[in-house]
């Protein structure tokens, strides 16, 4: 389990001891959607530009070596 990216790293902190996230607990729901967001920006998919998302290449056109 290396080279977890920082939204499997997330993902992986806030799962229960069943394996789930509780429905009650909306902001690990929101953080999780927020640290996928952050990847896109660094990885320069998204562009944010007057609290405007903007998507500037396609998700397929990217090779990683990890996935």
């Amino acid at each position: 389990m290396n080279n977890l990216s920082l939204t499997q790293q997330y993902f992986l902190c806030v799962l229960g001891n069943k394996g789930n996230i509780s429905s009650f607990n909306i902001e690990k729901f929101m953080c999780l959607a927020a640290a996928g967001l952050l990847e896109l920006l660094l990885d320069d998919i998204l562009l944010l530009d007057n609290k405007k998302l903007y998507i500037k290449s396609g998700i397929a056109s990217i090779g990683r070596a990890d996935v």
